[in-house]
């Protein structure tokens, strides 16, 4: 019997469609720079010289859905770590067609900085040749966001732009409808190939979760102890420039520090607005 499949991308992703969605796109690519690789000692210097925390890419998924007898409790999870790879889905049975035309309230990075919101071609290649730690391809399913929060604004260092409060998608989701199978592909940039097999119940929705998340708070945990300093990491978006548009920034900028969302009349949103961000090919 068919289940379904809910997969949510969270955290610095940036989502590449080969045209803008007003255009009906047929692929979309999710990039997530290497904020991991270099920096177990030294923070990584942003294009301002402020210091960027560290992230490292996951997918998350339910022990129960893995489909080996296990012995373990029910609802347990498992957490598979991403390193120079690429994520794409296979599934049989089902009609899931390629549909983008429900994504609202994703930042577009070419409102927050109008001439730096090209994402750099060795960036979405494969395997890439710029600094990127996992890629996942998406052309099939239905594609929405997930959860969103009120109340955001960004800076007009960047834009010609007057600043506004805006609506933020937090999550991308894709979406598998009545599928008979659903594996997870990770191809190494290397070439080599890992599979990771998942299975519902019937009509069941299995939950898998992609997210590339900074190792101050990677699983987000809630706290009302707002102790976290605001959280400057959209400005990794900006490490998938290229090189001549990254030469450009500190010229643009005058000193001032690189645009990141800010949450109207609060501290920090706990730490937790690593947003997926709209780039353009």
């Amino acid at each position: 019997m068919a289940f379904h499949v809910r997969i949510v991308f969270t955290g610095v992703c940036a989502v590449v469609p080969d045209v803008p969605f007003s255009g009906k796109p047929s692929e979309i690519l999710i990039v997530m720079p290497d904020a991991w690789s270099d920096y177990e000692t030294i923070p990584h210097s942003a294009q301002d010289h402020s210091d960027l925390k560290r992230h490292r890419p996951f997918v998350k998924f339910g022990l129960d859905n893995v489909g080996i007898p296990s012995g373990l409790p029910a609802g347990m999870e498992g957490v598979w770590y991403l390193d120079k790879t690429r994520l794409t889905f296979e599934t049989t049975g089902g009609n899931n067609p390629f549909d983008t035309t429900k994504v609202k309230n994703l930042i577009a990075l070419k409102d927050v900085a109008s001439k730096y919101s090209t994402i750099d071609p060795d960036a979405w290649s494969f395997p890439p040749k710029a600094k990127v730690i996992a890629q996942a391809y998406l052309n099939e399913g239905a594609v929405t966001t997930g959860a969103t929060y009120p109340g955001w604004v960004f800076p007009n260092t960047l834009s010609p732009n007057p600043p506004k409060v805006i609506d933020v998608a937090a999550e991308l989701v894709l979406f598998y409808q009545d599928v008979d199978t659903f594996t997870v592909i990770s191809t190494l940039f290397s070439g080599q190939q890992q599979k990771l097999p998942l299975s519902g119940a019937p009509g069941e929705t299995i939950q898998v979760t992609v997210s590339h998340l900074c190792d101050e708070n990677p699983l987000r945990w809630y706290t009302k102890w707002d102790y976290l300093p605001p959280d400057e990491d959209f400005k990794w978006y900006f490490e998938l420039l290229n090189q001549a548009d990254k030469d450009k920034l500190p010229d643009d900028l005058q000193g001032l520090p690189l645009p990141f969302p800010l949450q109207a009349g609060k501290h920090n949103a706990q730490g937790a607005n690593c947003f997926p961000v709209e780039m353009t090919r």
